[in-house]
């Protein structure tokens, strides 16, 4: 099956609210920043997601991730489907295994803010 190629832009925000300690790294659709879209390139609109990380009170972290992506063109559902909760998956996985490298003393310096 031949596909066209897709792009696309994103924005990436990064927050951490002091009072509460929550760690936010948000996404979303940045598109107004590339040229004009070639006549064979489906330029994906509407992408946005976020990873956040709450302390759970306990000395432990609770993540949480949330991704929408359109792939547009003529995709059929049952291919994209499996395709888009693959890369969440893949997503998780590649964090915990992150985790698991940078965890020292029990403790991960892999969702710590910016220095």
């Amino acid at each position: 099956m031949m596909l066209s190629d897709r792009e696309l832009a994103i924005r990436v925000v990064e927050s951490l609210d002091p009072a509460t300690g929550i760690h936010r790294v948000e996404w979303s659709e940045a598109n107004d920043l590339l040229p004009a879209a070639d006549a064979d390139v489906v330029r994906l609109t509407g992408p946005a997601g976020f990873w956040e990380f709450r302390p759970n009170g306990h000395g432990g972290t609770q993540a949480i991730h949330m991704t929408r992506t359109e792939l547009g063109g003529s995709i059929p559902q049952s291919i994209g489907d499996p395709l888009m909760k693959s890369q969440a998956i893949d997503s998780v996985e590649a964090l915990r295994e992150r985790i698991a490298q940078h965890t020292h003393g029990g403790v991960s310096d892999v969702a710590a803010g910016p220095p």
